[in-house]
């Protein structure tokens, strides 16, 4: 059994931890594909140990995918972990991947600091 994650947009694989930088507010898609195992392994996504995505999305032979869709993200997502597990039964191990998720983020504010004195251009 393999487990190998992708990016859902350019479809190359992911090779390291990290996914992105991404911009705040652009969709990410992380596509996890389970291949071999018998029965037909369960492809889920979770985070902090939550299941977030339990949704087959495609089935070929002895490949399964899921694809965890996240639209508009935001800085409450900057730094989390998305784990992927692949089961088959309650009796083996899970096959686990993951990937933390780096956002590009906009600053909050902007102030001017300083005497008040007239600007001039």
């Amino acid at each position: 059994k393999t487990l190998e994650l992708i990016d859902g947009v350019s479809g190359r694989k992911i090779q390291t931890s990290t996914f992105g930088p991404v911009a705040e507010g652009t969709n990410v898609e992380l596509v996890c594909t389970a291949t071999g195992g018998w029965p037909t392994p369960a492809v889920n996504w979770y985070r902090n140990d939550e299941l977030v995505d339990d949704l087959v999305d495609a089935q070929y032979d002895s490949q399964v995918s899921n694809t965890l869709v996240l639209v508009g993200v935001s800085r409450e997502l900057f730094g989390t972990t998305f784990e992927c597990r692949a089961t088959t039964s309650s009796s083996f191990t899970p096959l686990q991947a993951s990937i933390t998720l780096d956002i590009y983020l906009a600053p909050l504010t902007v102030k001017l600091m300083g005497q008040n004195m007239p600007l001039s251009a």
